[in-house]
């Protein structure tokens, strides 16, 4: 059973804040939340952080902090957001009320490449293959295991109660919470996995070779690829709450799970594009396509299924899809 979330009233509507920065680098798509290349793009040109969406915790506000930086990344939570700059640091806004946006002082110092997030807590992976958690304990998702700890990591996913981790052996590695979404499944054995994602109580892996492994939960077939997938190589894979999503090589994106909000319905507007990238949030989802136009489909109670008009023509560089909010970064 699915219930829908209570309609709210934004405090500030609609809100699209942005900040003036400086340079940012292109990264490949198989890295959903880095920044990628675009169709007649200028590589030099700066990219800004910008929000809107649900805002009770300003999880839609950018922070004047982000002025004068340049970002290449981005993640969002439910109730907070995180942004990663060129130059390897991570800003945090929105709730705190577990940590979440606290970044650890043992971060200083060090350069970030990745960052997730979930309801109460963050993760951050560095450029030497190191994993650092922080927000809610009582979870024990922010206890990341010494076997994660002792390698070099090259992929990371946060979900409610729980974090994930790929090694450099190609290895799942997942710790805090409880559920079968904690399992990897004996399949996974031998296999090669270059990155994770996980939704509410389900969990998807991506091998090298193109390939969507599912697990957890599976009500409305939410871990289980689509027949269509058969065949294809997927280069990006996202989960929300109770969907899943997939980018394969030729910019074409796979939706399947529950789909209430339409968030399982691809749209026109990307139909026949490539797509460059993608994200999955609550129940809705984000995709950038080659342009570097972004679109957004699904669940628009805060009117996160939406794309504001304040955007313009602006070239989107990087998306996250929140729980019912967006984060982007924008020349």
């Amino acid at each position: 059973m699915h219930t829908r979330r209570t309609a709210f009233v934004l405090s500030a509507g609609v809100a699209l804040l942005s900040c003036a920065v400086a340079t940012a680098s292109p990264a490949l798509a198989d890295t959903p939340n880095r920044t990628v290349a675009l169709a007649g793009a200028s590589l030099e040109a700066a990219s800004t952080a910008a929000a809107w969406g649900y805002n009770a915790d300003g999880q839609s506000t950018v922070p004047t902090a982000l002025q004068g930086e340049s970002v290449v990344a981005v993640a969002a939570g439910p109730a907070h957001s995180l942004a990663l700059t060129e130059d390897g640091r991570v800003f945090g806004w929105g709730s705190n009320s577990e940590g979440q946006v606290a970044i650890p002082e043992e971060l200083a110092g060090t350069r970030v490449v990745k960052i997730a997030t979930a309801a109460y807590h963050s993760l951050a992976l560095t450029d030497d293959g190191r994993v650092y958690a922080w927000g809610a304990a009582w979870t024990g998702a922010t206890a990341v295991p010494e076997e994660v700890a002792s390698a070099r990591v090259g992929a990371i996913a946060a979900s409610s109660t729980h974090s994930m981790a790929v090694t450099g052996d190609g290895r799942v590695h997942t710790w805090g919470g409880a559920g079968p979404e904690l399992d990897p499944p004996a399949v996974l054995d031998g296999e090669q996995v270059t990155a994770v994602a996980t939704g509410s109580y389900h969990s998807l892996a991506l091998t090298s070779d193109g390939r969507v492994i599912g697990w957890g939960n599976n009500a409305d077939q939410r871990a289980t690829p689509p027949a269509g997938l058969a065949g294809k190589t997927v280069v990006a894979i996202f989960a929300g709450s109770y969907h899943s999503l997939a980018l394969t090589d030729d910019g074409s994106v796979y939706a399947w799970g529950w789909g209430g909000y339409g968030q399982t319905a691809i749209p026109t507007s990307i139909t026949g594009q490539r797509v460059v990238a993608i994200s999955a949030g609550g129940d809705h989802n984000l995709a950038i396509t080659s342009d570097g136009r972004v679109h957004a489909w699904g669940d628009n109670a805060a009117g996160e299924g939406a794309v504001p008009a304040q955007l313009g023509t602006a070239l989107v560089t990087a998306i996250a899809a929140g729980g019912a909010h967006n984060v982007i970064a924008r020349r």
